[in-house]
């Protein structure tokens, strides 16, 4: 409080002791009235400092006085005061939090009361000061009856609750042993303030000095009263009996015996124990590595205790999870924010999570409330940004994180390190809010490091852990440094703070814990005074010494809480798209980027390929002529492939934080990544068309533009599930960007383009199958359907394809198939598969077989001639037939017409490609396989009896069965086949972990059993 504001208070005072006529009574008025200020200002100021303010108002009193022949009557010097007043408490009212307003309010009370007739000019003054501090009549009613003696103690009003010496069982009354007289402790509700007067003439102490029995106390966060013959009842206790008959859905956390290891054998936590009542606030303390993440996953259900059960209300929070949904809540100490969305937006997408019976405007609505209840309302338009980059403060991103829980009013909340990297003041907010919070009736777990001593006042309760996972105390706080002392045998055990400041520094207790021994020479050794085992021992041999007097709640299930009703599948899947649309198209680099990408790339490619050609001194560009169509077509599906990966590789990497806690709600994880497939899905078409756009534009592509986005598209929308994947396997960001080119390298060997499968190792390659590892790669499969789609259904190829093909298959046959069986029959080799092809042929022929060509498997070389010959004499033919048919349609469609479709549509390299022709080798035999294959001409070759995946790179088409499937579109398929299995892996990798990590447990569980069975053996 500052010295401006004291300066005025005693003005106020003064007034008041001036109109009570005090000021004029003699010396034994101004005592007391001195005795009241005192004791006001004891709580703002040092000792040393006070009579220097009692003499201000002594002043300020002596300047009221009138004169003994004064020209104003007493009304108008009372008008004049009231006018003071007024203006004097209009002045302060912004500087005084609540609490200091009520403080100075019953200061005025007792000043009023010093005269045991109160006047109605008084009682209007004290309405003048409680109206300007917007306090409500019925609160400081209650409190002028408190100081009055006027609350009947033997029928409290509703928010009232009287401590007696006597054995009660009354719902507002309990025992406090060394009470002659009770005690009566009111609250004022909607600040949850107690305020408690002793009427009795025993010693009752707060904490720990000799109250006055003559006045009204306050009592602040962490303040005790006892009696020489009781323990300690703490703020904490009184407010939670006051909260504990107002509500109804009061619960019994309990955790017991918990236990857990990790999978490397490490302990995580030793046995653990602790029973907590709803409506406290718990603060969870111990050193680095001491086990608090655990034991926060143990008791939140994220993890699963090798020994133990954690039940509320009996309700076996890990066995029973579905009974318990909902109601717990769990703010990690990372940020949960969504960098890209404003505070409004952030919250509100986490509500619309939450409510699914809500509409709308009821949304908004919540998220306005909560919003002002934080203080963030001015705020909400902003972006959160980054940490690093910030828009907000620091204090406002915890208290927006807390918000995301907080607005669904969870029955339990864990808050990790609520407090880190906050000021002092910062901290002491989000733990206010949280304080608040657990007054409502939510118990409230806190991860805590170096809180000061007015945020760990503010804790019920305190749970330390030690190195080794061990327990060493759990209870009120202000008891935890007595509690080591005393193991320690300090002189001062029983002191729990400051005695002039009361002031508690929780730094000193873990100076206490792990105090080490010195040497001869007075030098601290490595070596504890008590080991983690010890502490822990003393802690259970007091809690078993501890009698149990704990009042016990007949919990059932039908006393928690109802869950929240979440929304549906659908709609979970519309808030996950929308949110993450929304969180994109905020960020104007990003739409920049994903728009931009495609084009440009496309635009640096197809210009760096496009060739020109020299034509009478000049250079022209012809689509026929450009050699650098087949690589244009292969570095475009790698363009998809990189633009997919890479716009999805961290999509669910950073939203673990939020799905962990997410995943107390129970949503749908299908929905979620449904949500994830549908944007992505958007970004790979437009990427896919702009990039088609571009390329096509540049290197005069005039047709086929769907069938290349599409192929495209699929690509990349593969690639987008495989960035997804892998977003969910490394747990950081470096690892993702490490793994992306061990991925996308492959694509390239493999794919057929950079190194022929022919050319390979022998061990992978085949001179006329796929190998497996290359129909392993989405890029042969969709190199393939490019390459086969513009080579083969462009206006061009359209016209003559039908009889290229047949002319490509007569011309091999007389050309290399009829001299190669020549040669196998010559040389007598491999009589099996001379048969097996000549057999095959006969079938094509309805008039036509080799008679007597065999006897058995050995060929008659004399007959098989005559038949080789009446064949290549037939394919002559045919041959020259074709080529005819051919120069027919060529001239009927016009020999400048064709030449100019030829030119526009059709691409010589591309044709080179697909068909072959840069092959030495025009034929293979397989003596493994008695088969002969044809090597050139692949796009022109037919499937049949080849299977799906034994067909050569680049065929036309393929087959199923007995059905036909063109490639395009077959290997499309294939490309959707390899998505859908990288969906299906990546929507069971969450049921996997839970069997895994069940697994795991359950193995520890019977791994621990042994060792207890073992060990009571040895005993016998």
């Amino acid at each position: 409080m500052s010295e401006r504001i004291l300066n005025i208070l005693m003005q106020l005072f003064a007034i008041i002791v001036k109109i009570n006529g005090h000021s004029e009574n003699g010396s034994s008025g101004v005592r007391n009235a001195h005795q009241i200020i005192r004791s006001f200002l004891k709580i703002e100021l040092a000792s040393g400092k006070i009579e220097h303010y009692i003499v201000l108002f002594d002043q300020y009193s002596e300047a009221l006085r009138p004169p003994r022949k004064s020209k104003y009557s007493e009304g108008k010097r009372n008008s004049v005061n009231s006018v003071k007043v007024l203006r004097i408490c209009n002045e302060i009212n912004k500087e005084l939090t609540i609490r200091q307003k009520f403080i100075v309010l019953m200061r005025i009370m007792e000043l009023i009361l010093l005269d045991e007739n109160c006047t109605e000019l008084e009682l209007a003054f004290l309405r003048t000061v409680a109206e300007t501090f917007k306090i409500e009549p019925e609160e400081y009613l209650l409190i002028f009856s408190l100081l009055k003696n006027e609350i009947s103690t033997d029928q409290p009003p509703e928010n009232c609750f009287i401590i007696t010496g006597e054995d009660t069982t009354e719902d507002r009354k309990f025992k406090l042993n060394g009470l002659d007289q009770p005690i009566v402790c009111i609250r004022i509700h909607n600040n949850n303030l107690l305020f408690f007067k002793y009427f009795g003439n025993d010693d009752v102490y707060l904490n720990g000095e000799l109250l006055d029995n003559r006045k009204a106390f306050l009592l602040n966060p962490g303040d005790s009263i006892n009696t020489s013959k009781s323990d300690r009842i703490y703020q904490a206790d009184l407010l939670n009996r006051f909260l504990s008959t107002s509500t109804t859905q009061r619960f019994l956390y309990k955790a017991t015996n918990l236990s857990y290891r990790f999978p490397f054998g490490a302990v995580g936590l030793q046995l653990f124990s602790t029973t907590i009542y709803s409506g406290q606030l718990v603060g969870i303390m111990g050193g680095s590595g001491t086990g608090k993440s655990t034991l926060v996953d143990l008791l939140s259900g994220a993890k699963r205790p090798q020994t133990g059960t954690v039940t509320i209300n009996g309700i076996d929070i890990h066995r029973s999870p579905r009974e318990i949904e909902g109601l717990i809540g769990y703010v990690p100490q990372e940020d949960l924010l969504i960098e890209e969305l404003t505070v409004f937006e952030n919250l509100y997408y986490s509500a619309r999570l939450v409510f699914g019976d809500l509409s709308e405007t009821e949304i908004r609505r919540k998220v306005i409330q909560v919003l002002d209840d934080l203080n963030l309302s001015s705020v909400k338009h902003l972006k959160v940004g980054s940490p690093l980059k910030k828009v907000i403060s620091g204090g406002q991103r915890k208290r927006l994180n807390i918000a995301l829980e907080l607005i669904r009013n969870p029955s339990i909340l864990f808050v990790d390190e609520p407090t880190s990297g906050l000021s002092s003041i910062g901290s002491l907010k989000i733990m206010n809010i949280l304080k608040n919070l657990s007054l409502k009736g939510t118990l409230v777990f806190v991860v805590i490091h170096q809180p000061s001593s007015d945020v760990f006042k503010l804790l019920n309760r305190l749970i330390l852990l030690d190195y080794g996972g061990y327990q060493i105390f759990d209870g009120v706080p202000s008891t935890a440094l007595t509690h080591f002392k005393k193991a320690l045998e300090y002189a001062n055990a029983d002191s729990e703070g400051c005695s002039v400041c009361g002031n508690v520094n929780p730094d000193q207790i873990f100076e206490i814990v792990e105090a080490q021994t010195v040497n001869e020479f007075g030098v601290p050794t490595r070596e504890r005074k008590h080991t983690p085992k010890q502490w822990h021992e003393l802690f259970l041999r007091q809690k078993q010494e501890e009698a149990s007097g704990a009042e016990e709640l007949n919990t059932t299930k039908k006393e928690l809480p109802a869950p929240l009703k979440l929304p549906g599948l659908i709609q979970q899947f519309s808030v996950f798209f929308s949110r993450d649309f929304k969180s994109k198209i905020s960020s104007f680099q990003y739409v920049l980027l994903v728009l931009a990408e495609a084009p440009v790339l496309a635009l640096i490619l197809s210009s760096f390929l496009k060739s020109y050609i020299e034509t009478e001194g000049s250079s022209s560009y012809l689509y026929y002529y450009n050699e650098n169509i087949p690589v244009y077509l292969f570095v475009s599906m790698l363009v998809s492939i990189f633009l997919g990966m890479t716009v999805a590789a961290e999509e669910i990497n950073k939203d673990k934080k939020n799905l962990k806690r997410e995943r107390f709600l129970n949503l749908n994880w299908g929905s979620y990544l449904y949500g994830k497939m549908a944007l992505l899905l958007l970004i790979s078409a437009i990427q896919s068309f702009l990039f088609v756009l571009v390329g096509s534009l540049v290197l005069q592509i005039t047709e086929l533009w769907f069938e290349n986005w599409l192929m495209l598209f699929s690509v990349s929308f593969w690639s987008n599930l495989l960035g997804l994947n892998v977003s969910l396997l490394f747990r950081q960001t470096k690892l993702i960007y490490i793994a992306i080119p061990i991925l996308i390298i492959p694509q390239i060997i493999f794919s057929g383009l950079i190194v022929r499968y022919d050319r390979m190792n022998p061990v992978f390659s085949h001179p006329h199958k796929v190998p497996w590892i290359g129909n392993l790669m989405i890029s042969r499969w969709a190199y393939e359907g490019l390459a086969v789609e513009f080579a083969s259904e462009n206006s061009f190829a359209a016209i003559t394809f039908d009889l290229q093909q047949k002319g490509s298959e007569l011309q091999w046959k007389k050309d290399y198939w009829i001299p190669k069986i020549r040669e196998l029959v010559e040389h007598k080799k491999n009589g099996t598969l001379i048969k097996n092809e000549l057999s095959k042929e006969e079938n094509n022929w309805d008039n036509l077989t080799c008679a007597n060509c065999f006897q058995g498997d050995t060929p008659n070389s004399k007959n098989i001639d005559k038949f080789l010959s009446v064949l290549h004499l037939q394919y002559t033919n045919n041959y020259n037939a074709t080529i005819d048919s051919i120069e027919i349609v060529k001239k009927r469609f016009g020999l400048k017409r064709y030449a100019a479709y030829r030119e526009k549509y059709d691409n010589e390299g591309l044709e080179r490609l697909v068909t072959g022709r840069d092959r030495i080798e025009k034929i293979y035999v397989d003596h493994s396989d008695n088969r002969i294959y044809q090597l050139e001409d692949p796009l022109y070759q037919s499937s049949d009896g080849l299977g799906f995946f034994n067909a050569p790179y680049f065929i036309k088409e393929k087959s199923i069965g007995s059905y036909r499937i063109d490639t395009f579109y077959a290997n499309l398929i294939v490309i959707w086949l390899f998505s859908m299995i990288l969906y299906h892996w990546l929507h069971s990798q969450e049921t996997k972990k839970r069997i895994r990590l069940y697994i795991y447990e359950t193995l520890m569980e019977f791994q621990l059993r042994r060792k207890r069975s073992s060990g009571r053996k040895r005993l016998r």
